[in-house]
């Protein structure tokens, strides 16, 4: 016989951090990406990449 336990657990709230840290990196990537778009064109004088060069390597 299956004995079922009486105790009631409540839900925890990881989910949620889990979320907000997902969240979290997905606006660091989304800067990241706009701030190199904004200054890939002083990186490419500075390394002497052409455009080709620099979509590749992005």
């Amino acid at each position: 016989m299956v004995n079922i336990s009486t105790k009631t657990t409540f839900p925890t709230y990881q989910r949620y951090r889990v979320l907000a840290f997902v969240a979290t990196l997905a606006m660091i990537t989304y800067l990241d990406r706009s701030c190199f778009s904004m200054a890939a064109v002083d990186i490419a004088k500075a390394t002497g990449c052409s455009k080709e060069e620099m979509l590749r390597w992005a």
